[in-house]
């Protein structure tokens, strides 16, 4: 599990989990999904908010980071990640 969540993390992938498990088979394929207050929720550790607007319901999912991991993250990847720090 750990190796899987630093794979989605190193390719700049959120490892989102939704906070009720039961949310999971509400969001289908095709639906339109928007991102509430993404860049702000995973500074804050707080919950990310996504609305499907396509059924008009919001569900909520946990991003559990650290904070280098979160630096990896808004570099877009380790790559970038380490790119950025080499200069």
């Amino acid at each position: 599990e750990r190796i899987h969540l630093s794979n989605l993390i190193n390719f700049g992938i959120l490892p989102l989990t939704f906070v009720n498990p039961d949310d999971y088979n509400k969001i289908e394929k095709g639906d339109q999904i928007e991102i509430i207050n993404l860049l702000k929720s995973i500074e804050e550790g707080k919950n990310i908010i996504i609305r499907d607007k396509t059924k008009n319901i919001e569900v909520f999912t946990e991003c559990k980071l650290s904070e280098r991991q979160k630096q990896i993250i808004f570099a877009g990847g380790i790559l970038n990640y380490v790119s950025s720090q080499a200069k």
